[in-house]
Parts: structure tokens; C-alpha cells; sequence
């Protein structure tokens, strides 16, 4: 009897310490890393449709992750974007007064990170993703390599392998394949396409309007100069998409690095697409239609099954997600959501913007459903003029995810959605209107965002 008493405990005490093993939490996350592409359409990668075959990387990394099918960026060109992906704040809230940096109080991912004892670094190959933008808040190491891609990606491998034991916090944002298009290898017969058209088309630049010299709109396949032809822009496609294929390859040297770390999140997106003439316009950052505000969103993170989520989600929501499973308690007042576990993560109304101060060009974007709708202030031409009390635009993203065909009207409840966040946006701008750079300040970050092809033409 005495020793079926002993061996009943010792089965018991078994039982108990293998439920516990069963129902025990996953250990929390030691490592996070972020890489965020510039200029990444979704719709170029294989996970997201497309049928190239340009990125099996992150395909390879979609199929051991979560892919956030509809994730919609908050903001259509760099410095907004990435400004609301650091903070989990709408551009507005953070974006200084001058329009071209990140706020200095603005509270972001990599200092929550370091007041929670991680290392901090970042690897940029983007001259806009730098100290003099404002997005060296947080990181104790900052590396800035302008448009030399495989040298901070070999940096950022150093580092990590250096603090491989260490809690850490990593952002690697490369400039490709933002403009200009330059892949190392051309198949021959593109080259002998781009020999017949003109330079700044073989060099991978967009081709620009000779009405205001910006790079963007040419709506016309005329061949008159600084006009764009449909051969230029079918050949700017083949080239972007060329780079694109550089680009995976290169992350997945990163990827690769990290694939046996089981203590370690991967997340992979872009700050936001590109446009090849789908609404009259090349390039990107005047406009807020899906060809610029649909990105790609990659998770991977230990204890979480593969999965496809369907569900819309923001880019505002990459801050709040690595501070969820890291355990930190996030900064109050984030626009962004947790994404796990995704079946809370529920249906909302997701905010765009678009305020380019230097031509006044000023639009809010709102996404909830199966409905999209823009709200323009503000224009630039050849658009037709703004009317007064702005422009509407809404589309049935079931019947017409390109966009091509306006409804009558937008639904109440979200142009009311949007209404508000509009003048909440505008009230946030003035107010951050005073914080200004020094003259000099300024006149550094013209130069560099002159050089980029922000500010017109090479």
C-alpha cells in the first residue's frame, strides 16, 4: 500500500510539472530587430502576389512568420513615415514645425527600448534616416553609410554577432529601392531598350515634369522633353524590379544571421510604395493611393505560428507589438495597436497623411472596411484646382482596389472620421510650427533633400 502511495505522488507530482510545462508562457524576447526598405511596393514581393520571383527571402521569411496582408502606412513619403513607425504617432503629432525632422520630445521605440536596459543601434544606408533628421533619439550606437547598402548591412551583421548573448534592440533601414533605380546586373536586353531612351531614364532616374520640375507628374505619353513615355516607365518598372531582387538578396543575408535565434523578433517592412502612372504620377509622396500606401509587414517571433492576417493593420503598429512581447509598458497615447494575438486585433479606421510643406501640397487619406477615402486640401498641377473646403475621394476597395473609379460619395461616418483627424492633424502641425532648426540646420537638410530628389530635378 505504502509504496502505491509513493509511486500515485511521484505520478502526480509528474502530471503537474508537465502541465506546467504544456501551459508555461514562451520566454519572453531577449532580441529585436527592424528593417524597414524604402520605397517597397507589396505587391512586388512573391508572398504578396506577385510572380516574378524577386524576393525569396522574404518570402521564405513570410512562410516561418505572420504577413499582414492589408498593412497601409500612415504617411507617403520618407521622413513622415518613418517618423510614425518609430513612434507609433501620426506624422502630425510628431514632425517638427519645418516639416523635415522628428520632434525631439516625440517618445520613440529605440529610447523606450534603452530605459528598458537593451542596446540600441541603428544601420542606415538612407541620408534621410540620420541624427539631422531627428531619428538618432534612443539609439547609443547610430551607423550612417549614404546609398552604400551592402557595407551597413555587413556592419549591422557585425554588431549583432558581437552582442548575439545581449537584450537588443536593432534598426536597419536601407535607401534601396528607392530612385534612382540602379541594379549591379542588367540583362542585356534591357540595356539595349535603355539605350534608345534618355539618360536620366538609363541612369534610373524618374523622369520629371518640366511644369513645376518636380519628380512626379507625367501623366502623358507625348515624348516631349521632361515628359514621360510609356517606355520610360515600363523600363523604370523592369529596373525597380531588378532592384528589388538586390534588395532580398541582401536582407537575406540579415535573415539568415538571425534564422537559429530563437530568443530573437524579425520585422520586416517599408515606409511606403511607388507609383508607375496608376493615378498620372511617378515616384512618390504627393498622393495617398494604395500604390504608395500599401507595404508589405513581416513578423517573425518565437511562439507564434505562421499565419496570414487579412485584418487591416498600420505601420503605427510595429512600436507597440515588439513592446508587447518584450513586456515593456508602451508611452501613453500610441495610435498603434498590438498585433498579437491577432485575432484581437480587430477592425478600425486607419489614418494617412500627406503635408509637403515646401509646395503646400496637402491631403488626409482614411481606410475602414472595404472603403478608402481621400480628403485634399490642397494640390499641385496638373491636378484640377481644389475646390474650396477641399476634395473627396472614395473608392470601393472590394469592386476597385486600384482605385480607378470615384463613388458618389463617401460614407458619413468615415468622412466624419476623417473630418476629425483632419483638423486635429492641422492643429497639431501649427502648434509644432515653432520648432524650427537653426539657418544652417536648414540649409543642410535642403541640400540633402535636394540631392535625393525631394526638392526637384538632378
Amino acid at each position: 500500500m505504502k509504496m502505491r502511495l509513493i509511486a500515485a505522488a511521484i505520478a502526480a507530482v509528474a502530471l503537474a510539472v508537465l502541465a506546467c510545462l504544456a501551459f508555461r508562457q514562451p520566454a519572453v524576447p531577449e532580441r529585436f530587430v527592424l528593417i524597414v526598405l524604402d520605397s517597397l511596393r507589396a505587391d512586388y514581393l512573391g508572398c504578396y502576389g506577385s510572380r516574378e520571383q524577386l524576393t525569396p527571402s522574404l518570402d521564405a521569411l513570410a512562410a516561418r512568420g505572420v504577413r499582414f496582408t492589408e498593412c497601409w502606412s500612415a504617411a507617403s513619403w520618407t521622413i513622415e513615415s518613418n517618423s510614425g513607425l518609430l513612434t507609433s504617432r501620426y506624422p502630425s503629432e510628431v514632425r517638427a514645425g519645418d516639416g523635415m525632422r522628428l520632434r525631439r520630445d516625440a517618445v520613440t521605440l529605440a529610447e523606450t527600448f534603452r530605459a528598458a536596459g537593451y542596446a540600441t543601434a541603428a544601420f542606415s544606408s538612407h541620408p534621410l534616416i540620420s541624427p539631422d533628421f531627428g531619428f538618432g533619439q534612443g539609439f547609443k550606437t547610430f551607423r550612417l553609410r549614404g546609398h552604400q547598402e551592402d557595407r551597413i548591412a555587413d556592419a549591422c551583421l557585425k554588431w549583432m554577432k558581437e552582442h548575439r548573448r545581449d537584450r537588443y534592440f536593432v534598426l536597419l533601414s536601407l535607401y534601396a529601392p528607392h530612385f534612382p533605380y540602379r541594379p549591379a546586373r542588367i540583362p542585356a536586353a534591357l540595356s539595349a531598350r535603355l539605350a534608345a531612351l534618355p539618360k536620366s531614364t538609363r541612369d534610373g532616374y524618374t523622369p520629371t515634369s518640366g511644369e513645376n520640375r518636380l519628380l512626379t507628374i507625367v501623366p502623358k505619353a507625348t515624348g516631349k522633353q521632361d515628359e514621360a513615355s510609356l517606355e520610360e516607365v515600363a523600363a523604370l518598372r523592369d529596373l525597380y524590379a531588378l532592384y528589388v531582387r538586390e534588395v532580398d538578396a541582401r536582407v537575406g543575408r540579415v535573415l539568415q544571421a538571425l534564422r537559429d535565434d530563437r530568443r530573437c523578433v524579425v520585422a520586416v517592412t517599408s515606409d511606403h510604395g511607388e507609383e508607375f502612372l496608376e493615378h498620372g504620377y511617378i515616384y512618390h509622396q504627393l498622393t495617398l493611393y494604395s500604390e504608395l500606401l500599401h507595404v508589405p509587414l513581416i513578423i517573425r517571433a518565437p511562439g507564434i505560428a505562421p499565419a496570414a492576417v487579412k485584418t487591416p493593420v498600420s505601420g503605427l503598429d510595429v512600436m507597440p507589438t515588439f513592446l508587447a512581447l518584450a513586456r515593456i509598458a508602451p508611452p501613453r497615447n500610441l495610435a498603434g495597436k498590438r498585433l498579437f494575438p491577432t485575432a484581437n486585433i480587430g477592425n478600425r479606421v486607419l489614418f494617412s497623411e500627406m503635408d509637403w510643406p515646401r509646395k503646400s501640397v496637402v491631403r488626409y487619406g482614411a481606410r475602414a472596411g472595404d472603403t478608402a477615402v481621400v480628403y485634399s486640401l490642397s494640390g499641385c498641377p496638373p491636378e484640377k484646382p481644389i475646390p474650396p473646403g477641399g476634395r473627396w475621394e472614395a473608392y470601393d476597395l472590394t469592386r476597385d482596389p486600384a482605385e480607378k473609379h470615384l463613388l458618389s460619395t463617401a460614407p458619413a461616418r468615415l468622412r466624419q472620421d476623417l473630418l476629425q483627424h483632419t483638423h486635429y492633424a492641422v492643429a497639431a502641425r501649427r502648434a509644432a510650427a515653432k520648432d524650427k532648426p537653426t539657418p544652417e540646420a536648414q540649409a543642410g537638410m535642403m541640400r540633402q533633400l535636394r540631392s535625393l530628389g525631394y526638392l526637384g530635378p538632378h
